[in-house]
């Protein structure tokens, strides 16, 4: 048998998952295989939120996507640390980078072009800055953060999606219900299961990409002025990094 080269990748939920995962497995033709950690919450926020875990909040945000990727071990057997070629993080930004003046008092949560309404400023402004704070840590060098397991050092590698999946692949900012996600990421998952090009033929339009040609200049759009809530991903470039990484 020859040499497993799993990537797991972290994301927010099974529908990031149904439009992701299987279409970039056929894309990259076995050079590797994308492993999905559905996480059911935002993971950059686990200091605030645990989903469950024990004494997360002292963690390092690198520390964090360790417990993931061994959490998933664990739980489903299906690979082994060894077998790791990459860790991989899909990231909502949902327009935490934005100053917190540009967080207003209003009636209902509202995102806009260039701020954010809701009836809750103060908690929503914490939680901007925690999830900047951890996306900084993780994203300021997005080509020299490894994860330890045992004696290897893992390459890790997050990308962004702006608000969420529905506005980068919709164009849809409105807030969606659990059954409206689901229809739309299992019309997504047929479109692409029968031609995955599709996949990066919609995430290189230009009002995703914004002009960026590579994965690490990519990393420099969310933190200008309120680009963190406008359509906006690098995920397009995540086929490539992972063929580089498999060629090494």
């Amino acid at each position: 048998m020859g040499v497993r080269r799993i990537v797991p990748i972290i994301l927010e939920g099974t529908t990031d998952a149904d439009v992701l995962v299987d279409a970039f497995n056929k894309l990259l033709h076995s050079s590797a295989e994308l492993k999905e950690i559905c996480e059911a919450g935002d993971i950059t926020l686990y200091r605030m939120y645990s989903n469950g875990r024990q004494g997360v909040s002292g963690k390092s945000p690198i520390a964090m996507v360790h417990q993931a990727v061994m959490d998933n071990i664990s739980q489903h057997h299906s690979y082994a640390p060894k077998d790791i070629l990459a860790i991989l993080q899909v990231m909502d930004l949902d327009g935490c980078m934005i100053p917190d003046e540009n967080v207003v008092k209003g009636e209902r949560l509202v995102y806009m072009e260039d701020r954010i309404i809701t009836p809750k400023v103060t908690a929503l402004r914490n939680r901007n800055r925690e999830k900047t704070s951890v996306i900084r840590e993780l994203a300021s060098t997005p080509e020299d953060i490894t994860v330890r397991f045992g004696g290897r050092s893992i390459p890790y590698r997050p990308f962004y999606m702006s608000r969420n999946l529905e506005h980068v692949f919709w164009d849809d900012d409105s807030v969606l219900t659990a059954v409206e996600k689901s229809r739309r990421a299992n019309r997504k998952w047929h479109e692409y299961h029968r031609n995955p090009s599709q996949l990066l033929v919609d995430l290189s339009q230009p009002d995703i990409l914004h002009g960026y040609t590579d994965y690490t200049t990519s990393w420099q759009w969310p933190w200008i002025d309120c680009n963190s809530l406008h359509r906006g991903s690098n995920v397009a470039f995540l086929k490539d990094v992972v063929s580089t990484l498999a060629a090494q």
